[in-house]
């Protein structure tokens, strides 16, 4: 088991609905960024992992909350409970003690070599001439339009 470096409460925004939720955190040496309903339900399976390997967070001081930007395409949005400006500090050196010394970079062929050296390589971007090639090789059945359609 990977040892713990953080844990407390904090608030996380929904996804789906864009309301804030009080979560229990668990910062593991690992590289994850855990969240669970509750503290005393840890042994669970989390409600979601943060891989902080391949993140970046940014910082709103004033508002004591931080984004943590993963590169596979989600943000998560999180701020500390009450006005405790230690622990929102505690929790951001901590953060950032992780993503850099768990960094994974998502690069593209043509950009490896500008890669530090012992990167981990996370995936390969690809191209926008593939996804739009795969997108445009879907079947689509054929759109139906019922009524009059204006011929002027």
């Amino acid at each position: 088991m990977d040892a713990v470096l953080k844990e407390g409460w904090l608030m996380k925004r929904g996804m789906v609905v864009k309301n804030w939720k009080k979560r229990w955190f668990v910062l593991k040496k690992d590289g994850n960024l855990s969240y669970y309903p509750d503290p005393h339900i840890k042994t669970a399976k989390a409600k979601g992992v943060i891989p902080l390997g391949v993140s970046d967070i940014q910082l709103d001081e004033p508002n004591l909350s931080f984004t943590i930007c993963t590169g596979l395409g989600r943000d998560f949005y999180i701020r500390c409970t009450g006005n405790n400006e230690q622990e929102y500090q505690d929790w951001c050196s901590k953060l950032k003690s992780v993503i850099s010394s768990k960094r994974v970079y998502l690069a593209s062929p043509d950009s490896v070599e500008e890669l530090p050296p012992n990167s981990t390589i996370y995936g390969t971007v690809r191209p926008n001439w593939l996804l739009n090639s795969v997108r445009n090789s879907i079947h689509r059945p054929p759109v139906h339009h019922f009524g009059r359609r204006n011929t002027t």
